[in-house]
């Protein structure tokens, strides 16, 4: 009879590490990349504006929010709803950004 062990906790947090660090460099990598469409435009170069790294971070956050998680969850469409209830919008002007605006 063999017998189960259980993750000791450096296993735990070896796999956990490992995510936030995976998760880490895609939230930099996709915000780095939303900075670099930015300012392309109004032709800075990156290099030039010395954000700090929290910046890309929150930026690839944003991203992920809008072009994912916005659209696929229910979170982002009763925030929207909830806001305009806020705001004294009527109940149809409430559910999307473009109309509250």
């Amino acid at each position: 009879m063999s017998k189960e062990s259980s993750p000791s906790l450096g296993d735990v947090v070896s796999a956990a590490t490992f995510v936030i660090a995976v998760i880490t460099a895609w939230l930099y990598t996709v915000g780095w990349t939303y900075v670099y469409q930015y300012f392309i435009q109004f032709r800075i170069p990156l290099l030039l504006t010395d954000l700090p790294l929290q910046h890309y971070l929150v930026y690839g956050g944003l991203v992920l929010w809008e072009k994912y998680l916005d659209k696929h969850c229910c979170v982002g469409q009763w925030s929207w709803r909830l806001h305009g209830y806020a705001c004294g919008l009527p109940p149809g002007l409430g559910g999307s950004f473009s109309a509250a605006m």
